[in-house]
């Protein structure tokens, strides 16, 4: 046992995406302590998309935030609706209608880069509740009776080991947390791969910044789509169910570089573009079905065995709406008479 040991009821292993559980903890005036690998603020590519259930859980937290912090900061960019173009290329478009006069003019959909929303969240950390500790890796989970005990090490080689009676899992795609309790696997049929990259200056973007998803010909169960960000930039990716990739031993890669670069319907946006951001290849669970099949198996996990769970259900392709919602409900769902 290392000299440095830590006591408490609730541990979170991780700070995104991002660092919503500790808020509402917070909230409840519930003492926690957080642990990320990483240091904040972190460049980590998403979907960036942000929807209406983000948007509600924002307004649960603090309505300050949707009212006005969130539309006072340049890192955040309104999106007016999207565009879906199907393999024929015929393009439909929902567009938010003009609010009644009198009405703020207030889009339903917002883009920001993890990088920027992330930190947004991680500074209204309060600590008076939670011990925030960035760059403190997670090496080691074990079972201790009725608790867990975590073995942990900080960027400067400080060992550290933490003790608790409720573990959460916030550590992301590859988390160390459900791999210990032997949770995580991957079913390729519900799981895809994805690349993704920030392009400047992507041409043929609508001028009420609509986030675009193109369903690519002879590219079953594939999608290419463009976000919107601020300053002129644009998250862009495409992703295929992970079985077909493995199945037809596709090169994810070069398909991206066609679809950027060849295909009809976008090369051209693409030709006059700065150079691109560096690659990044994210998986997550694809299709409604199958995140409903992943809810169910950790909601039945963490009731029988209260004292660890993890919210690990694979982000859909639109950015961090499911992430806030799951995190909700657990930071909820506490039994506070447990401690």
């Amino acid at each position: 046992m290392t000299n440095n040991h830590i006591q408490t009821d609730i541990l979170i292993v991780g700070a995104g995406p991002p660092a919503q559980p500790p808020l509402f903890l917070s909230k409840m005036g519930i003492p926690h302590i957080i642990v990320d690998a990483a240091k904040f603020p972190r460049d980590k590519i998403c979907g960036d998309g942000l929807d209406l259930k983000v948007f509600r859980v924002l307004q649960h937290l603090d309505p300050a935030i949707t009212v006005s912090e969130v539309f006072d900061n340049q890192d955040f960019l309104q999106s007016w609706g999207a565009r879906i173009i199907t393999p024929n290329g015929r393009a439909t478009e929902f567009v938010q209608p003009e609010p009644a006069a009198g009405e703020p003019l207030r889009s339903v959909l917002w883009t920001a880069k993890r990088l920027h929303f992330d930190q947004f969240l991680v500074k209204k950390i309060d600590s008076r509740f939670a011990n925030f500790l960035p760059e403190t890796k997670v090496e080691k989970i074990e079972r201790d009776g009725n608790a867990w005990r975590v073995q942990a090490k900080k960027s400067n080689g400080e060992e550290l080991e933490i003790s608790t009676r409720l573990l959460i899992g916030a550590d992301g795609d590859h988390s160390v947390v459900l791999r210990s309790i032997g949770e995580r696997g991957i079913e390729r049929r519900h799981y895809a791969g994805t690349l993704r990259q920030y392009w400047r200056g992507v041409g043929g973007l609508h001028p009420k910044n609509l986030i675009e998803v193109y369903l690519p010909k002879g590219m079953p169960l594939s999608y290419f789509y463009i976000f919107p960000l601020p300053n002129g930039e644009a998250n862009v990716g495409y992703g295929m169910v992970s079985e077909l990739i493995a199945k037809n031993k596709y090169n994810l890669k070069d398909l991206f570089k066609k679809l950027l670069y060849e295909d009809p319907l976008h090369g051209a946006a693409f030709s006059g573009c700065g150079t691109p951001g560096r690659t990044h290849r994210l998986g997550y669970t694809a299709g409604f079905p199958a995140a409903e099949k992943f809810w169910r198996r950790l909601s039945v996990g963490w009731r029988r065995r209260f004292f660890g769970m993890s919210y690990q259900r694979r982000r859909h392709r639109n950015g961090y709406d499911f992430g806030l919602y799951r995190r909700t409900f657990c930071a909820e769902s506490l039994d506070i008479q447990t401690f």
